[in-house]
């Protein structure tokens, strides 16, 4: 595991390429979708013929996927690259993803109908932002706090995870919080794994120039024909999108072609992804499941792992 932009993709392809022994389990909230590419940074086509990968760009971008649905994605995937004798990774920078991969769901939310969940869904979206607050405070206002960080405790500005909150209460009768109240934590896999700790100017550094390829690649466009094809949706709240979205609406096509915009967008590629890379490295900062290691040592890690497999 590690922060966007530190370099898995390559290191594992780099040590694991000639083996034909392994394959990656993508841990990763935005390489799930279809369309994006670039914007997400997804393995190559080269990387992903001599290391083939699952859960990448699967998604269509107006669907949701919950880390219950990775779960069974990801479990499923395990037991069958295990049918065919080859070994899994899982690599990734969700760490909300490994954490229900670890313990496994403590809601289930696959036995609700989806009649009930489409019923819940569209009663929430015909609520503004302010109403799912207000909502959320009356129904359980342990819930809601400025100053506080816990399990299941959201900031009243956290529009995602107050509608997520208000979706388990109304498709299970219980609120996020309430959950991880009555869970008691498990380990159900017995994982060995490392989390890479960057050199923050390097990574700096090579966010920056990230950036600027994914402009060389077309990010712009792609954003642009997301939006086009689906409207607001999910996908487009991957770091980045949004805010190119929204210049879009107000330059329309010049921002393919004005260098000032285009310069702008790369900007906000390279502050998105940095901020991202910084709540991933405070998320991982407390998971003591793995190992903190430099980009030196990680590849270290998996030379001894292909060292192991090899005997």
């Amino acid at each position: 595991m590690g922060p966007t932009g530190v370099g898995k993709t390559n290191l594992l392809y780099e040590v694991l390429k000639d083996t034909n022994q392994f394959e990656v389990i993508s841990v990763d909230s935005r390489q799930i979708y279809k369309y994006m590419h670039i914007g997400t940074a997804s393995p190559e086509s080269y990387i992903q013929k001599a290391l083939p990968h699952h859960l990448i760009e699967f998604l269509e971008p107006d669907q949701s996927f919950s880390a219950g649905q990775f779960v069974q994605h990801a479990e499923s995937s395990i037991y069958d690259i295990w049918c065919r004798n080859k070994i899994p990774i899982l690599s990734g920078g969700t760490g909300f993803y490994l954490k229900a991969f670890y313990t496994g769901m403590f809601y289930k939310e696959d036995l609700i109908p989806q009649e009930k969940k489409k019923e819940v869904e569209k009663y929430l979206k015909s609520l503004t932002k302010e109403e799912r607050l207000e909502i959320l405070k009356t129904i359980d206002p342990q819930s809601i706090q400025i100053d506080y960080t816990g399990k299941g405790i959201i900031h009243p500005n956290d529009e995602y995870r107050i509608y997520r909150s208000l979706e388990l209460y109304f498709t299970t009768g219980k609120t996020l919080r309430m959950y991880y109240a009555d869970f008691h934590e498990t380990n159900k896999w017995d994982i060995e794994g490392i989390f890479i700790v960057p050199d923050i100017e390097e990574w700096e550094k090579n966010l920056y120039i990230r950036a600027e390829v994914m402009i060389q690649k077309g990010f712009i466009q792609e954003a642009i024909e997301i939006f086009r094809k689906f409207n607001e949706c999910p996908a487009l709240k991957t770091p980045g999108y949004r805010e190119t979205v929204e210049l879009y609406k107000q330059y329309k096509e010049n921002i393919l072609y004005d260098e000032k915009l285009k310069n702008q967008i790369k900007e906000i590629l390279f502050r998105t992804h940095k901020q991202y890379g910084k709540n991933q490295l405070k998320w991982f900062k407390k998971e003591r499941r793995l190992k903190h290691v430099t980009l030196k040592e990680a590849y270290e890690f998996i030379q001894n792992i292909l060292k192991v497999h090899s005997i």
